[in-house]
């Protein structure tokens, strides 16, 4: 009975919540060399992005600068290792496993992103939200936007809750992410992000002009569909605005008539 741990967490658990006290800049070389004990490649790389981060950030805006990115830096770094609560043992166990292997590929780019958008455009905060990491920017212009890739989604003036319809949608993103696996890329992320450039989905939808060709796209809709069942799911009383995200063409043409 003495072996008993009451507050319910591990060593692991506990090493995490002091090292996250500390200030942000010895934070990082803190919690990252005892990890390039498991994985020398892989963390020490980490060590080096972080190190980069700091330097950037000096330039960039003085200490303040090098702590802030230190900060963001440490939360992409770790979001690598967050997973969804709402799934048992053994679905966040997967979760991991798909992260880099299944998923390896848009795993690997995500984070790559991540630490470039931290490094040269300033990001303002680094948030997890059941298994997905958002990396956000905010601006002065409210446009609201994000790209996602695996786990990490990176965004504008976005938040990771469940009042951010721009969220949820990426959030759908990243189940198509754990569904496609290695043809998420192509399939997925790559037609997503060129039907804005040189393509067309900034235009109106013929059949419903309250929205974009992009939002009507197979793969947006999808995202929606995704991202509602997992929703309507795990979350009471929730219910899918189709409104903000429609979830086919057809929903989305029965809103226009509607009106």
């Amino acid at each position: 009975m003495k072996y008993i741990d009451p507050s319910g967490n591990n060593w692991w658990s506990h090493f995490k919540g002091w090292v996250r006290e500390q200030n942000p800049i010895v934070r990082s070389f803190l919690i990252l060399p005892t990890l390039a004990s498991i994985d020398p490649i892989t963390f020490s790389s980490m060590d080096a992005t972080t190190g980069g981060a700091i330097t950037l950030g000096f330039f960039r805006d003085g200490f303040d600068g090098a702590q802030k990115s230190a900060e963001n830096s440490f939360e992409i770094n770790m979001g690598l290792f967050t997973s969804d609560d709402n799934r048992n043992f053994w679905g966040r166990s997967w979760q991991l496993i798909s992260r880099f292997t299944w998923e390896g590929a848009q795993t690997s780019l995500g984070y790559l992103f991540s630490i470039v958008y931290n490094d040269f455009w300033d990001v303002d905060d680094v948030t997890y939200f059941q298994g997905a990491t958002l990396v956000n920017r905010n601006t002065n212009i409210m446009e609201r936007g994000g790209m996602t890739l695996g786990s990490f989604i990176l965004g504008k003036n976005l938040r990771a809750t469940m009042d951010d319809w721009t969220f949820l949608h990426e959030y759908g993103h990243t189940l198509q992410s754990r569904n496609w696996g290695p043809l998420y890329i192509p399939v997925i992320a790559l037609p997503s992000g060129l039907d804005y450039w040189p393509g067309s989905g900034a235009e109106p939808w013929p059949d419903n002009p309250d929205f974009q060709k992009h939002n009507l796209r197979w793969y947006e809709t999808g995202a929606n569909k995704s991202a509602a069942k997992y929703f309507e799911k795990y979350y009471d009383d929730f219910e899918w605005d189709d409104s903000r995200n429609p979830r086919s063409k057809d929903i989305a043409r029965k809103l226009r008539i509607s009106k």
